[in-house]
C-alpha cells in the first residue's frame, strides 16, 4: 500500500433506490475494497467513520461491481450516507483532506406548479402536488446544484439553479419521465449586500461569423453586456467576450440561434455578483388568440405560467 494510504475526492453524487447514495470519484492514492473503512472529511465537521458497503465502476453504460480499485480508477462508492461534493474520503489512520470543489450558488428561479388546465392528465401520467413534490426533492440527491422551496401555495415550489439551461434540462427530464406540470418565467436571483442591490453576472463567450457580427453585439448591448474583447479569425469567424447580467441571457439563446442562421455558438460561466447593471428594454412576442377547437389540442403540460412568489 503506498505512503498515507487511501484517499479519493467526492466530486458526484448518484443515488439508487436499493443501495442509497453513492460517492464517485478518482481515487488518488493507493487503493479500496469492500468492506474497508474510510474516513469522511467534511467542510467543518469532524472527520466521522464510514464502511464501503460496495465497490462499482463504470463499463460504457453500465455500473459493474468490483472487489477493488486502485489509484486513477473512477469509482462509486455505496454506504456513503450524508455525503457531499467536495468531501475526501481517505484511510482513517492518515485521513488527509484533498482540496475542496466549491459549488456556486443558483442564480436563476422559477415556480414549478401542478397543471391547473381544464386539460390536466391528458399530457402525462404524474400531475398531483405529492407526485410533484416528491420529484422534485428527490432531483436534490444528485442535483446539488438545484434548490428547491415550498412556498405560501402547497401546490406550488420555488426552484432555483445555476442558469436557465440548467433549469431546462430539469424540466425535460421530468417531462419525459411523464411528469405534467406548469412552470414561471424564469428570472434571474437579485440579492441585497450591505445596502446595495447585486445581480449575478456571467462571462460569455460567442463565436460567429463576421457577418453576423452587427446583430449580435446590437442585441447583447440592449441587454446591457459589456464588451471584453473581440477576435477575428482568417475563416470570417469572430470571437466576442462579454460579460453579461444572468438575466440578459434568459431568453436569449433561442434569438442568438436566429440571429447567427444556427451556425453560431455560445458558452458562459458564473462570474458571482455585481453591482445592478440597470434596466434593458426587452422585446416580448408572443401575444396568440387561436379558437377553442385549437386550444383543446393544445399540449398543457405548460399551461400557463404563475408569478413566482418571491
Amino acid at each position: 500500500m503506498e505512503e498515507g494510504g487511501f484517499q479519493m475526492l467526492v466530486a458526484n453524487r448518484a443515488y439508487d433506490d436499493y443501495t442509497g447514495t453513492m460517492a464517485i470519484g478518482r481515487i488518488s492514492r493507493s487503493a479500496v475494497k469492500t468492506g474497508d473503512a474510510v474516513a469522511v472529511l467534511g467542510a467543518n465537521a469532524e472527520p466521522r467513520r464510514a464502511k464501503v458497503v460496495q465497490v462499482l465502476v463504470y463499463r460504457g453504460l453500465d455500473r459493474i461491481s468490483v472487489p477493488d480499485a486502485k489509484a486513477g480508477d473512477i469509482v462509486l462508492l455505496t454506504g456513503m450516507e450524508d455525503i457531499a461534493i467536495g468531501d475526501t474520503l481517505a484511510d482513517p489512520e492518515s485521513p488527509d483532506p484533498l482540496p475542496r470543489i466549491e459549488i456556486d450558488e443558483p442564480t436563476v428561479r422559477m415556480t414549478f406548479g401542478v397543471n391547473t388546465s381544464p386539460l390536466t392528465g391528458r399530457e402525462g401520467k404524474f400531475s398531483t402536488t405529492r407526485q410533484l413534490r416528491a420529484r422534485l426533492y428527490k432531483e436534490l440527491d444528485v442535483n446539488l446544484g438545484l434548490h428547491v422551496e415550498d412556498t405560501e401555495f402547497a401546490e406550488r415550489f420555488l426552484v432555483s439553479g445555476r442558469g436557465e439551461l440548467h433549469l431546462a434540462v430539469l424540466i425535460e427530464t421530468m417531462r419525459r419521465e411523464g411528469y405534467e406540470f406548469e412552470v414561471s418565467r424564469p428570472e434571474a436571483i437579485v440579492k441585497k449586500i450591505n445596502g446595495q442591490r447585486m445581480e449575478p453576472v456571467e462571462h460569455l463567450t460567442v463565436d460567429v461569423r463576421e457577418e453576423h457580427l452587427g446583430a449580435v453585439t446590437e442585441t447583447l448591448g440592449r441587454r446591457r453586456g459589456e464588451m471584453l474583447e473581440i477576435k477575428y479569425d482568417r475563416k470570417g469567424g469572430v470571437r466576442l467576450e462579454y460579460l453579461i447580467p444572468t438575466r440578459g441571457l434568459i431568453g436569449f439563446r433561442n434569438i442568438f440561434l436566429t440571429l447567427t442562421a444556427g451556425t453560431g455558438l455560445m458558452g458562459s460561466i458564473g462570474m458571482g455578483y455585481r453591482a445592478w447593471l440597470g434596466e434593458f428594454r426587452e422585446q416580448r412576442n408572443g401575444a396568440t388568440s387561436a379558437s377553442t377547437s385549437a386550444v383543446r389540442r393544445s399540449s398543457p403540460t405548460f399551461a400557463r405560467p404563475h408569478p413566482t412568489s418571491r
